[in-house]
């Protein structure tokens, strides 16, 4: 019994052994016009297990060069017009894509705040950037508060991160309280005023639950 441990190795496996066994046949084809046949008819066979290589160029010369470095380019055929097909060609690799530069010390924050702040820096001065800013740091509370199960976190702590992720290049004044989703055209409010209404708010609240409960005793 063979096994494939013991056979050649595939050069293309998504074609498997019998694609590249009736390629190097073509080898034993001394006639030149039968070979020709016999190639052309093999790509056909080929593009029927891989459908949309029949409209796509690309990779319909892909398919080409792959079955020349199947017979180490030996094979003596015709390639369709317009295509170059040598080793030179099937060696060459495309250049890698980089990965987007990442900060896992602020990923809480995401991968889209950094173009948000890049865009900011940008920006002439004025008051639309004024608010971009206040926007960006709105945004950079919220995901903090999402990424950390709602956690509190101080104002100062926006302030500073985004100071360090814009280089020094943007900052937000201390008076002001960082609300959520700031709307665009809308003024924070000042952090003593917010404390003061919201003090008010908590005192008519208990106000009003006392009231309930001596209306129950009665």
């Amino acid at each position: 019994m063979e096994y494939n441990s013991t056979r050649e190795q595939l050069m293309f496996t998504e074609y498997g052994r019998n694609v590249q066994n009736l390629v190097r046949h073509a080898l034993t084809i001394e006639d030149r016009k039968k070979r020709q046949s016999y190639i052309e008819y093999l790509v056909m066979l080929v593009e029927q297990l891989n459908p949309q290589a029949r409209s796509i160029r690309d990779d319909k010369e892909k398919l080409w060069k792959q079955i020349f470095a199947m017979t180490d380019f030996k094979l003596d055929v015709d390639t369709p017009e317009g295509m170059v097909v040598n080793k030179e060609t099937i060696d060459l690799k495309p250049s890698p894509i980089p990965y987007p530069p990442k900060n896992p010390r602020f990923r809480h924050y995401g991968q889209h705040i950094q173009h948000m702040i890049t865009k900011a820096i940008e920006m002439e001065e004025g008051k639309k950037k004024e608010e971009y800013i206040w926007v960006i740091a709105s945004y950079m509370k919220l995901a903090y508060q999402n990424y950390n199960d709602n956690y509190n976190v101080s104002d100062e702590m926006i302030r500073s991160d985004l100071k360090l992720l814009s280089k020094g290049l943007l900052s937000l004044p201390e008076e002001k309280a960082i609300d959520y989703l700031t709307a665009i055209g809308k003024v924070p409010e000042n952090t003593n005023e917010r404390s003061k209404n919201s003090g008010s708010k908590r005192k008519k609240k208990h106000h009003k639950r006392n009231h309930y409960k001596n209306r129950r005793r009665h």
